[in-house]
């Protein structure tokens, strides 16, 4: 499938095929904000083990972590948070 093709495709048949394409090979980044949660919700619907990751630099507001606890007990999705290391650079 080229690039055109996915650009005249909804969110929702985005999330279809790249989950038919790769399997668990893809995951949904997110940073919890509102669009995040629709995709989410779309992806938990097409494949309840749709992965998801976010990125924790350990100075999320604490709603974001809320947020996360309260996705984990809503959907039985695989969420990684991958911790990141700032530097003072």
């Amino acid at each position: 499938m080229d690039w055109s093709q996915l650009e005249k495709m909804s969110a929702e048949e985005i999330l279809r095929w790249a989950d038919k394409e790769f399997g668990t090979g893809v995951a949904l980044a997110s940073s919890f904000g509102a669009e995040d949660m629709v995709l989410l919700d779309m992806a938990m619907k097409i494949n309840p083990r749709f992965r998801v990751f976010t990125l924790d630099t350990g100075r999320l507001p604490e709603e974001t972590y809320q947020l996360i606890d309260e996705v984990r007990q809503r959907y039985p999705v695989v969420l990684q948070k991958l911790l990141l290391q700032l530097c003072s650079d």
